[in-house]
């Protein structure tokens, strides 16, 4: 009795309770204590992107991806991660140029482990034509290298739970898993995507209108409501940006009844067709129902 008053068992039983509740992190979850992670001693940068972390990390293969190349800017805790077929040096060029720098520009310095994709003579020769500083980590002290294996071990932990919860593979799933690493806070309480963008993680919830529910309903309403909900989506960004998107020319609702003018028609012929009912609309443009006899068609 005296042990399960004890404080400190008392939380190490309150997470063990918390994790059972959850099948997933059972079974992934190696222990219910809190696993203090590696001492991070490492350079920061003062921008983002100035100062890197590369990794390999070995993944289950699937669809010849049999390795994970993970980047990791220090000073905002951006992760970039690609699946990748080898460990070669081709592979750390390619997505380092091509899908880094193409979008960031180019590091000060890049951390690594002693690889031999990292030690290679076409990247340190790429590194002194680029005026990049590589520096090797010290062997068998991840200390050195902690910032991107925690990252590694965090994103695997978040794979393993998904791919119980889902059945999905883990090339399907890593992107979902790299936006919850960018969106999560870190102890000063920003996010990667504040830090990098300046603002917070657009996401549905900031939509403030009442997004129509179009479970249950026929195809045709189906449509309506999502016309509704694409002109409600389209409002909220055109009030957001710096200039102006064009306003919208009518005001016309998907349900409304309209009448087309029929500029094709006889001196004596009713110059006006319909009442036709509004299907899909757009800013410029109104998609209408039309009933013909003996067939349905829509223009």
């Amino acid at each position: 009795m005296e042990v399960a008053r004890s404080p400190g068992r008392e939380t190490g039983w309150a997470k063990q309770t918390e994790s059972q509740n959850c099948t997933a992190c059972s079974q992934v979850n190696a222990t219910s204590r809190h696993r203090q992670k590696p001492l991070r001693i490492q350079l920061k940068g003062t921008l983002p992107f100035e100062h890197l972390e590369v990794d390999f990390t070995e993944m289950k293969p699937h669809r010849h991806y049999h390795y994970l190349l993970v980047m990791v800017c220090t000073f905002s805790g951006w992760v970039e991660d690609f699946p990748t077929w080898t460990e070669r040096v081709s592979e750390v060029a390619w997505c380092l140029l091509r899908e880094l720098v193409s979008r960031f520009g180019f590091p000060i310095s890049i951390g690594s482990d002693s690889g031999l994709a990292f030690i290679a003579d076409l990247v340190q020769q790429a590194n002194k034509t680029l005026n990049i500083k590589w520096k090797l980590h010290t062997a068998y002290r991840p200390q050195s290298s902690g910032m991107v294996e925690g990252t590694n071990w965090t994103l695997k932990e978040t794979l393993s739970k998904w791919i119980i919860e889902t059945d999905c593979s883990w090339v399907d799933l890593f992107p979902m898993a790299l936006l919850r690493l960018r969106m999560t806070p870190w102890s000063h309480g920003y996010s990667p995507y504040e830090i990098v963008y300046v603002r917070p993680l657009p996401i549905i919830k900031q939509v403030s209108t009442n997004l129509p529910q179009v479970r249950g309903v026929e195809i045709s309403q189906q449509m309506e409501q999502l016309g509704k909900v694409i002109n409600q989506v389209t409002k909220f960004v055109q009030e957001r940006v710096l200039f102006c998107l064009g306003e919208q020319v009518h005001e016309f609702v998907p349900g409304d009844q309209v009448w087309v003018k029929d500029w094709k028609c006889d001196s004596l012929a009713p110059h006006w067709k319909g009442p036709y009912t509004v299907v899909l609309t757009t800013p410029m443009q109104l998609k209408l129902h039309v009933s013909l006899p003996g067939s349905t068609t829509r223009e």
